[in-house]
């Protein structure tokens, strides 16, 4: 190299130096400028990503207690109860009982005795009917008929002994009595008419 290229070299290198200088400055000038900008560009995009993965916390939906609920009882339905009436003569005497009338039929007390060997037997059987209000009511009882029958055996009248029959059984008793013919009752061999006490005892199966 020629000493004329290397003193031109020097000449030049104060000023390589200088723009070097002023270019290096201006661009850490503009960095200076740029980096707040691009800070705040970071910041607001964590700032994004936090309200992205923002989490939501949502409170459990308040039940409100069940309601009680009162127990079903099974409702026991009862079966249908049916009437049963017991004829149960003869059984109980009438002797010095005082009678009042209930039912009278064709004759008088004269001649009906009180004393005989054989009691009457009737032929069918007596089915007097149950009162429906007592049926209905569950209402039992027993009744005690006074029964005059002729040496034929034929009802001639009838009478309720106790006078008290709010629900009609003795009613009943009585009407079915006097539907029913007897075997007449005996003294010895001999056919008797006869005063007999008939009870009939109400009740529900």
């Amino acid at each position: 190299m020629s000493t004329r290229s290397i003193s031109l070299q020097r000449k030049q290198y104060p000023f390589v130096i200088r723009w070097t200088a002023i270019f290096t400055i201006v661009v850490i000038s503009l960095g200076f400028l740029a980096f707040p900008k691009f800070m705040e560009t970071i910041n607001t995009l964590k700032i994004e990503i936090l309200k992205e993965k923002e989490i939501v916390i949502i409170p459990p939906t308040k039940h409100n207690p069940p309601i009680p609920v009162a127990p079903i009882i099974p409702t026991l339905i009862k079966a249908v109860e049916e009437p049963e009436i017991i004829f149960d003569f003869p059984k109980n005497s009438i002797k010095d009982l005082k009678l009042p009338p209930v039912f009278v039929n064709r004759s008088t007390q004269d001649g009906f005795s009180k004393i005989y060997e054989f009691e009457p037997v009737a032929k069918t059987k007596i089915k007097p009917v149950y009162p429906t209000f007592a049926l209905e009511m569950g209402i039992e009882d027993k009744v005690f008929i006074l029964v005059f029958i002729d040496r034929d055996g034929i009802v001639q009248k009838a009478e309720l002994i106790n006078n008290n029959d709010p629900y009609g059984f003795g009613a009943a008793a009585i009407e079915a009595v006097i539907k029913t013919d007897f075997e007449p009752a005996l003294m010895g061999r001999e056919r008797v008419a006869v005063q007999v006490s008939m009870p009939f005892t109400y009740k529900i199966r």
